[in-house]
């Protein structure tokens, strides 16, 4: 589930960058993952209300709303964020910690979920997109001055 939701934050990123109809086949490449795992994402955000679609040749995907956020991008695919694979113990043993540490640990990462949900409210996919650019910029000018300068580098042999 963790990838669902980067595939659906990139693919909301690029829907708002762009604009307009995009095809999945357009945003499963931009991704660098397969269409039809794009499109079960993106029916997910349909079901939301974050996306909308357009049948046929001119067709594709678009935002549905202007500013959403990264945790309703989040709710949409049912993201986990802090999870276990294995929760360790066995709730039928006789002991305290073997019996108890499994439902203790899943309180604990449900909290730690909560609280991703609550630091995502506050980040818009606007906002991801405008530090996408800037960051873009910021490293347009780096490469820049990079090429402009000397490497002063010398030989291993002196």
């Amino acid at each position: 589930m963790r990838n669902d939701f980067l595939i659906a934050t990139h693919a909301m990123v690029y829907l708002y960058h762009r604009g307009g109809l995009i095809s999945s086949d357009e945003l499963a490449q931009n991704i660098c993952t397969t269409g039809p795992k794009v499109r079960e994402i993106l029916s997910k955000l349909m079901k939301f209300g974050l996306v909308q679609s357009r049948l046929g040749s001119d067709g594709g995907y678009s935002l549905a709303k202007a500013d959403v956020g990264l945790d309703e991008v989040a709710s949409a695919v049912d993201a986990k964020f802090i999870g276990a694979l294995h929760v360790t113990g066995d709730m039928d043993k006789q002991c305290l910690v073997s019996s108890q540490m499994g439902p203790y640990m899943e309180d604990l990462l449900q909290g730690l979920d909560r609280e991703c949900l609550k630091l995502l409210k506050s980040v818009k996919v606007s906002q991801v997109n405008d530090d996408l650019v800037r960051l873009s910029k910021t490293d347009e000018k780096g490469r820049k001055d990079r090429q402009s300068q000397p490497s002063g580098r010398k030989s291993s042999d002196g």
